[in-house]
């Protein structure tokens, strides 16, 4: 198959705008922001039948994460034949997502320049994370925008975690990690000379230093959510992403170190300055890992329970409330 380069690009754009989307405003503070993963969901469906369309597939290759995914949406599709599902028509939902997120996986794979496709789509995530950057700021200072009746930049929801507009810290921090991680990409790639066009030792240099400096501003972001599930999700991505290149282990080995280091001063540095600056006394989501647990410690409980009880089948999609009522009575 020839290289993709207008295909690409609208499956791009689109796939950007799904992104750009969760700085919606609109976040039911229930957990399930219809309006926003709708326009995500419309995007990327629109994204898949553009590529699909303009790019007819003449050598197509299936990796395994597009396997696992169907796997997982066949499991779900069997559960009704043995498992008791309160709402099996509900099913629907968490299967056209999985198979869209199949789809997705196996139009990425099919392009044949990564580095290009990759470089644009960071473009969308910067610009995501840079306006929530942003939005954490005025949330610092209890700034809040309307359009009328129109919230366009709303307040956080807990008084010590910055949320941007995404209405949950933790989906914010997973917003940050995923500008880091094409922070950490690119910056690697401007290293690796046969991966770039060959530009100028003082372009290289201005690239480099703005790609630090993003790097400073999306560790801060991640901070202020206080995120223990982004801490911990960008320290696996470092690890994983250096010990996957084709290096000497040494190499491996001091790239990842350098980068947890830096990571590490930027994110308690940045941690230290938005407690300070929203009056509170704690390193964000370092202070958070020694602090409790709230419910979490009774639910992972029941979770194990059920799985010593269910290990092969689990309790059924969607059943958990109702299993874990049952086995709460276990505690005392």
């Amino acid at each position: 198959m020839s290289s993709i380069v207008q295909p690409m690009r609208f499956f791009v754009i689109f796939i950007g705008l799904s992104i750009l989307g969760y700085l919606l405003p609109y976040h039911s503070p229930l957990g399930r922001d219809f309006l926003v993963n709708s326009f995500s969901f419309i995007c990327i469906a629109i994204g898949l039948f553009g590529f699909f369309w303009q790019n007819p597939l003449t050598n197509v290759r299936f990796h395994a994460s597009i396997v696992s995914w169907l796997l997982f949406a066949a499991l779900l599709l069997v559960q009704p034949l043995f498992l008791h599902i309160s709402y099996p028509d509900a099913l629907l939902f968490p299967i056209v997502c999985l198979l869209v997120v199949a789809l997705t996986s196996f139009a990425s794979s099919q392009v044949i320049d990564k580095r290009l496709f990759l470089n644009r789509f960071f473009v969308f995530a910067y610009v995501m994370a840079l306006a929530t950057f942003v939005i954490q700021i005025m949330q610092i200072n209890d700034w809040t925008y309307n359009l009328g009746s129109w919230v366009i930049i709303r307040n956080n929801a807990l008084p010590t975690r910055l949320d941007g507009n995404f209405g949950q810290a933790n989906h914010a921090g997973y917003g940050f990690v995923l500008a880091l991680c094409g922070v950490i990409y690119q910056l690697h790639q401007s290293f690796v000379v046969q991966s770039i066009p060959k530009k100028s030792d003082k372009f290289l240099l201005i690239y480099r230093i703005g790609l630090v400096l993003l790097f400073a501003i999306f560790s801060a972001g991640l901070a202020w959510t206080q995120s223990r599930a982004g801490l911990v999700m960008m320290v696996a991505v470092i690890g994983v992403y250096f010990f996957a290149q084709q290096i000497a282990i040494k190499s491996k080995l001091l790239l990842t170190i350098l980068a947890w280091a830096f990571f590490g001063l930027y994110y308690v540095g940045a941690s230290w300055l938005g407690s300070l600056m929203l009056g509170q006394g704690n390193l964000g989501a370092v202070s958070r890992m020694s602090g409790g647990q709230g419910n979490r410690t009774a639910l992972y409980e029941r979770g194990m329970m059920m799985f010593a009880d269910h290990s092969l089948t689990g309790v059924g999609w969607n059943n958990y409330m109702k299993a874990s009522i049952d086995y709460a009575q276990q505690f005392h």
